[in-house]
């Protein structure tokens, strides 16, 4: 590869993991390219000839940020096997996740999401959605795989499960990184083996 090439793919990685920095300390809507340049003490037109322009800094930022979820929660779970196993390791590396820190980057899209337009038109709303929903869609899948193997009760509502599922993650991290509140994800764990216990095959 060419030096100058090589140059210019680190700088670039340089400013989104900066960005990625700002989101963190003050929400994705703060990224710009001049909170970047002040960061990383480059010139405002620097940052623009490598990402262009704000809206396409904080989509990359929506995208390295969903890179880095899916390989610390999802790639791990998958070496699992499928069922139980594999939705326990996936709940647990998620919750280890958003919980490990203080810092807002481990629910970035959650907490941008109540600050995002409502236009279906908006790009950078559309790469959060999309994001968001291939979350979705392979926590589905893992629980449809718990059903299918005869783990869960036949007559499991995925959806439904999917749906408390994000509900306990939800109000923890309301009340984890509003409330400041300690015991919270103790709290979610003994809510999530419940709610396993109320789809499970074997439950009473």
């Amino acid at each position: 590869m060419h030096a100058k090439t090589q140059k210019s793919e680190l700088t670039t990685t340089s400013i989104v993991d900066a960005a990625i920095e700002v989101a963190t300390e003050k929400g994705l809507f703060s990224v710009t390219l001049q909170s970047v340049a002040n960061k990383l003490h480059l010139s405002k037109s620097g940052i623009f000839s490598r990402v262009g322009s704000k809206e396409s800094l904080q989509i990359a930022v929506v995208d390295e940020y969903s890179k880095r979820f899916i390989a610390a929660v999802f790639l791990p779970a998958m070496q699992h096997p499928k069922g139980v196993l594999r939705l326990n390791a996936l709940v647990k590396a998620w919750f280890e996740r958003i919980s490990a820190s203080n810092k807002m980057d481990y629910c970035l899209l959650e907490t941008a999401a109540f600050a995002i337009t409502d236009d279906p038109e908006d790009v950078l709303r559309q790469h959060m959605v999309q994001s968001v929903n291939s979350w979705r869609a392979a926590t589905r899948r893992t629980v449809s795989q718990c059903v299918e193997l005869g783990q869960f009760r036949a007559d499991s509502d995925v959806e439904m499960f999917s749906f408390e599922l994000r509900g306990i993650i939800l109000g923890a991290l309301y009340d984890s990184k509003f409330l400041g509140e300690a015991k919270v994800w103790a709290r979610a764990n003994a809510c999530y083996a419940q709610l396993v216990q109320r789809y499970s095959s074997t439950s009473g």
